[in-house]
């Protein structure tokens, strides 16, 4: 009787979980930033305010904003939110005026 009572109990989970082909409106795990929230518009803020930070990669933009995410997380929502990729510059920048004296 008692694993009668137990496949009862995981039909009914199983018709409550079953989805079919349907998608969820939402993840079942809610982003930390999502699209459009005040993190991930900072971020994309920074990356693109001027040369300099064009030259940095995007942990170090997180960073600077004082955001605490991992690498990949950061480089998933660049790419994912706002369609930035990382630049890549084609020659070296030119040396300052300190450099070429040492």
């Amino acid at each position: 009787m008692q694993e009668r009572a137990r496949s009862v109990a995981i039909q009914d989970m199983l018709v409550a979980a079953d989805l079919g082909d349907k998608k969820r409106l939402e993840p079942a795990i809610p982003q930390k930033y999502p699209n459009r929230s005040e993190g991930s518009e900072r971020l994309r803020e920074l990356a693109a305010q001027d040369e300099e930070h064009r030259l940095r990669t995007f942990p170090q933009i997180a960073r600077k904003a004082g955001i605490q995410l991992a690498d990949s997380t950061v480089y998933k929502i660049m790419h994912q939110h706002h369609n930035l990729y990382r630049y890549r510059p084609r020659h070296k920048p030119p040396l300052d005026a300190s450099c070429k004296l040492t």
